[in-house]
């Protein structure tokens, strides 16, 4: 998310900095986690508060078991009971391999994924409303994103992710090698970016064969829509999932091209 442009709040920032309405986020701080309340949320965080001023009610740190659909509606059995509507969207993201039952859970793999976030060496580079996502290819190979925060450039670096038993077991401690491996990569093709990472973060997702998620109705009863196991690219094309699968649970069907989404395909 792009910094608020109201004017920042005439009070110090916790790493000692004091802002006023001339000065940018990048300037103040290096820790922007640390600072001011509108300029780090997480897009997950902002969807979910969105959520909630609309009338959503939000579980948090509920474990969810099992989901029992029938003609009539969806049972979710949670960690604090039965809940039960009318109908549910399955978006269980690295835990859908253990949530959902054969074929499917078969076919998905839960793999760990490492992102890293370089500092600029100009303020002026890699900012949302000039740098747009990007992907480069061959040799190396990475996703580059904007600086959201003002102070990191987020590169992934294209390697072949390892797998791993389940969320529970994933390890957040990252080979130094990787690490040598993606500042190499960044100081030989993205000349703006200082090749030293100032943040490294390891967390999970869940893969299908093809790469591809898994997105439609799920299901005999047509209760269920499942959206799942995007393999890393579910972010960059949240908004019109979003979309999608809101006319899947109002309407049964969507206008948009998703046969290459469903659950039920065929991997070769």
């Amino acid at each position: 998310m792009s910094p608020s442009s109201a004017p920042a709040p005439s009070v110090r920032w916790p790493c000692g900095g004091s802002p006023d309405a001339a000065s940018t986020r990048s300037r103040c701080c290096a820790r922007p986690a640390s600072c001011g309340p509108s300029w780090n949320v997480p897009p997950v965080v902002a969807a979910a508060s969105a959520a909630e001023r609309a009338g959503a009610r939000i579980a948090r740190y509920t474990p969810v078991h099992e989901i029992r659909p029938d003609t009539d509606g969806v049972t979710v059995m949670a960690e604090d009971g039965e809940h039960r509507f009318t109908h549910a969207v399955l978006a269980p993201g690295p835990w859908a391999p253990g949530l959902l039952p054969e074929p499917v859970a078969g076919r998905l793999t839960t793999k760990a994924i490492t992102s890293t976030w370089f500092p600029r060496r100009d303020e002026t580079l890699f900012a949302p409303d000039r740098c747009p996502i990007a992907i480069r290819v061959g040799e190396p190979a990475y996703s580059c994103f904007p600086s959201v925060d003002g102070v990191g450039v987020k590169v992934n670096l294209h390697v072949p992710w390892e797998p791993i038993g389940s969320p529970e077991s994933l390890s957040r401690t990252v080979p130094v090698s990787y690490v040598s491996q993606v500042a190499a990569a960044v100081a030989g093709t993205l000349p703006g970016l200082r090749p030293d990472p100032v943040r490294i973060a390891t967390f999970c997702e869940a893969f299908t064969p093809d790469g591809h998620g898994l997105l439609g109705r799920y299901g005999a009863t047509g209760r269920t829509v499942l959206a799942t196991a995007f393999s890393g690219h579910g972010f960059k094309l949240a908004p019109v999932f979003g979309d999608i699968i809101a006319d899947l649970v109002e309407t049964g069907a969507t206008a948009r091209e998703i046969d290459h989404l469903a659950p039920s395909r065929r991997f070769s």
